[in-house]
């Protein structure tokens, strides 16, 4: 029931607050300009970001503290929306984004030391300093992720459809494995998505923008990571 309630809470949030946002991007015009490499023939909000995030935490407010690994996960996404929303706004360089993005990453890493550590002794079985290269790899797997949302977010609807399957699926995993703080998690941002796809769907009234979908890409490799270090399944990483 838990799990329902912050589902609807997220989508409730989200389909109210889409609307609002849409006029307030225009207003402040913090707008999808056409050009010759976009499909769109009008200029489009894109402070999608921004809905899907409070959708996302108002929901978990409810059921969650916030601390642990959730803690670390809403800094981290902050950070990376935050990021986002400057870049929509006045185009940041690759090279500065990327080098941003690795601080939420190793906010995630760093905190979690203690279950990578574990994960590198128990299942990985390697008990010298070559096990710690899991750390980059890690910080480097989230970087990558992220981006690799934003750069699939050129068609109405593929990044939040591809986002929200994923999210369903790590929450249908994990309830096998009683993930219950993860799971609340994926349903939360799953919610949330899920009522801005509604506005995101050809022809899009709103935009992911680079904060929406860089932070869905954040939480869903974060999310990844973890489930794989909480279940010991690390074969999960092939198909994430």
């Amino acid at each position: 029931m838990k799990y329902l309630e912050v589902g609807v809470i997220a989508f409730m949030v989200s389909y109210i607050l889409t609307p609002y946002m849409a006029r307030v991007g225009k207003k402040q015009n913090i707008l999808d300009i056409p050009g010759h490499r976009k499909i769109h023939e009008e200029a489009i909000p894109n402070l999608g970001g921004i809905v899907i995030f409070f959708g996302f935490l108002l929901s978990l407010l409810f059921v969650v503290q916030i601390e642990g690994q959730v803690k670390a996960l809403l800094i981290g996404g902050v950070i990376i929306l935050l990021l986002g929303v400057v870049d929509d706004i006045v185009d940041l360089s690759p090279k500065h984004k990327f080098i941003i993005q690795m601080i939420p990453a190793l906010i995630v890493v760093v905190y979690n030391s203690d279950l990578i550590n574990s994960f590198i002794v128990n299942q990985l079985k390697i008990f010298d300093l070559l096990g710690y290269f899991l750390y980059p790899i890690l910080i480097f797997w989230i970087v990558g992720v992220t981006n690799s949302i934003n750069i699939i977010d050129g068609l109405d609807g593929l990044a939040c459809g591809v986002s929200i399957i994923s999210l369903i699926t790590f929450f249908i995993l994990g309830l096998r494995q009683n993930f219950e703080t993860l799971n609340l998690i994926s349903i939360a941002l799953a919610g949330s998505m899920l009522a801005f796809l509604r506005f995101n769907f050809y022809p899009a009234k709103m935009f992911l923008g680079d904060s929406g979908s860089t932070f869905a890409g954040f939480m869903l490799a974060s999310i990844g990571a973890l489930w794989v270090l909480n279940s010991g399944m690390l074969f999960l990483f092939l198909f994430l």
